[in-house]
């Protein structure tokens, strides 16, 4: 893996548009490549998780995902995807960019960021969107019936959270299985980064265990058995 910190990001400004990408990846943007509908991204829905508002695509060789920001809850009902302007740097976009890549120098298992996008509508607010490198072959761990893959996903969520990153919606469907069945982290809108406390740790793993019995129901017990001893250290029997 390229080590992120030598290579510099490329920025561009068009009128209220903003955009942010790796030229290691995309030597030349082309906004376009932010629009779903555009036909060269051949761009397929992504079915699981989510708030369908994520695409498969591909830009040139690179297979992509390519994320528009939207919201959830009762406020999704008035306003789904406007979100206050409150400087370059806290925009969603940009904040998830730039903290996978601090994650890809740290050696954590993140998908590599290709570029973000932010259009101000207004002076108030703004829209977003991110695109990242596709894992091929990639199901959610939800999918999984391996109890050492859940054992696994433990084992990566608490060297994220040694390295002090917080993932804000940690659950079955951001932790990703390639066909190696290799462990990856995905969906750090809102992640924080610094001091993390043990008791904010415990809460986003508790979340995640809201997750697990949402989702697998009676087979909760044998799966968060496994996932806990990876994040606590213990050894499989």
């Amino acid at each position: 893996m390229t080590s992120t910190d030598t290579i510099p990001m490329s920025q561009l400004a068009q009128g209220n548009d903003l955009y942010l990408w790796n030229p290691a990846l995309l030597p030349e943007l082309n906004p376009q490549i932010f629009d779903p509908m555009f036909p060269a991204l051949n761009a397929k829905s992504v079915v699981d998780g989510g708030r369908k508002a994520a695409w498969f695509v591909q830009i040139n060789d690179l297979s992509a995902v390519l994320k528009h920001y939207r919201r959830g809850g009762a406020m999704a009902a008035f306003n789904r995807s406007h979100y206050f302007w409150l400087g370059q740097a806290r925009a969603r976009s940009f904040h998830e960019f730039n903290i996978m890549r601090k994650m890809l120098q740290w050696g954590l298992p993140v998908p590599d960021v290709i570029a973000a996008a932010c259009w101000r509508s207004s002076g108030l607010f703004y829209r977003a969107a991110l695109i990242t490198k596709r894992i091929d072959g990639a199901i959610p761990l939800a999918r999984s019936v391996d109890t050492e893959d859940w054992f696994r996903a433990g084992q990566v969520v608490k060297s994220m959270h040694q390295h002090n990153v917080l993932h804000a919606d940690l659950n079955v469907f951001n932790i990703l299985l390639d066909v190696d069945r290799k462990i990856w982290l995905i969906d750090f809108d809102n992640a924080r980064t610094g001091i993390i406390s043990h008791a904010e740790k415990l809460k986003s793993i508790s979340r995640f265990h809201r997750s697990v019995k949402k989702v697998l129901h009676f087979q909760t017990s044998k799966f968060w058995l496994h996932f806990i001893m990876g994040y606590s250290g213990v050894p499989r029997p």
